[in-house]
C-alpha cells in the first residue's frame, strides 16, 4: 500500500530549512523559515498555506559552461602532480 504524504512544513513549498554555522561546518536545524507568513516554524506543523514541493533544476548554458571551466582548472592543477 502506498504510504499518503503528510503536509507538514517538511514537505511544504514554501518552507525552507534553518542552518546554523558553527566553526567551518553547517548544521541543520530542526527548525524551517516559512517565506509566506515570514517567521520561523517548528517542522511539523502545518498552515493553509501549503503545496507540494517541486524541485526545480538549473540548466542554463551558463552553468555547464562555468562547469566545464572548473573542469578544465581542476586538470590543470592535477598535471603537475
Amino acid at each position: 500500500m502506498r504510504e499518503k504524504k503528510i503536509e507538514s512544513c517538511k514537505t511544504c513549498n514554501a518552507c525552507k530549512r534553518v542552518y546554523t554555522k558553527s566553526w567551518y561546518r553547517f548544521w541543520a536545524e530542526r527548525h524551517y523559515y516559512c517565506k509566506k507568513r515570514g517567521k520561523i516554524v517548528d517542522g511539523g506543523g502545518n498552515c493553509g498555506n501549503w503545496k507540494k514541493r517541486r524541485n526545480t533544476y538549473n540548466l542554463s548554458e551558463a552553468r555547464f559552461v562555468r562547469a566545464e571551466e572548473d573542469v578544465k582548472a581542476i586538470a590543470e592543477y592535477l598535471k603537475d602532480i
